[in-house]
C-alpha cells in the first residue's frame, strides 16, 4: 500500500473509498474477485504493464477489419450493379434474338411461297415494290388487270420489274445485316450471361 502511496494511517480511508466507490458503480465484492481471477487469467497471456499496449493492438486490428468489410461491401455492390447490367443486356440480346427468330421464319416462309410459283429469293425486293405499287389500286385484282392491260409497251414493263428486282435485292440485303447484328448481340449476351453465372 505504501509503495501506492497508501498511508500506514490512511489505509482505513483509501479502503473505505475503494469500497464506496465499487458499491456506487454497483461493483459487489463477489464481482471483484470475479474480475480479479480473469485479470489474473490473461495477465498469463499477456502481462499487466503490456495491457495498454495489447488493446491498442488490438483496436487498430478492429479499424483495419472494418476497414476491410467496408471495401468489401463497395465490391460486393460495384459486383451486383455490374450482374445488373449484365442482365439487362442478355434480356435485351434475348428479346432480339427472339425477333430475329421471328424475321427468319418470316423469311424462309416467303422464300417457301414465292418458291411455289417460281419466284427465286433474291427477287423479293421487286415483289414487295409490286405489291406495294398494287396497293394503290385497293388489292382489287380487276383493278391491276384493267390499269396494265393497257399497257402496250413490254420494254417498259421490264425496265420497270427490272427496277423492282433491284429495290427488293437491297431490301434484302438489309434484312440479312439486321439478322448477322443480332446474332453478334446475342453470342455477346452468351457469353456475359456465363461469365455471371460462373463468378456467382
Amino acid at each position: 500500500m505504501l509503495r501506492i502511496g497508501v498511508k500506514e494511517d490512511g489505509f482505513e480511508s483509501f479502503m473505505l473509498d475503494v469500497y464506496n466507490r465499487c458499491k456506487d458503480i454497483g461493483l459487489s465484492p463477489q464481482s471483484i474477485a470475479f474480475h480479479v481471477a480473469d485479470l489474473l487469467e490473461f495477465s498469463k497471456t499477456v502481462s499487466l504493464s503490456k495491457i495498454p499496449d495489447y488493446v491498442k493492438e488490438k483496436t487498430t486490428e478492429k479499424r483495419k477489419l472494418e476497414e476491410e468489410i467496408e471495401k468489401l461491401r463497395a465490391q460486393i455492390e460495384t459486383l451486383r450493379e455490374q450482374k445488373e447490367d449484365a442482365e439487362l443486356l442478355r434480356d435485351t440480346a434475348l428479346e432480339d434474338a427472339r425477333i430475329t427468330s421471328f424475321r427468319l421464319k418470316w423469311y424462309t416462309d416467303v422464300s417457301e411461297e414465292l418458291a411455289k410459283y417460281g419466284i427465286p429469293v433474291h427477287d423479293i425486293s421487286k415483289l414487295v415494290e409490286l405489291v406495294n405499287n398494287i396497293r394503290q389500286y385497293d388489292y382489287d385484282v380487276k383493278k391491276v388487270i384493267n390499269e396494265f392491260s393497257n399497257v402496250d409497251r413490254p420494254e417498259d414493263n421490264i425496265r420497270y420489274l427490272d427496277k423492282n428486282r433491284h429495290d427488293l435485292e437491297e431490301k434484302l440485303q438489309n434484312l440479312k445485316s439486321d439478322i448477322e447484328k443480332n446474332e453478334h448481340m446475342r453470342f455477346k449476351a452468351a457469353i456475359s450471361t456465363t461469365i455471371l453465372n460462373e463468378l456467382y
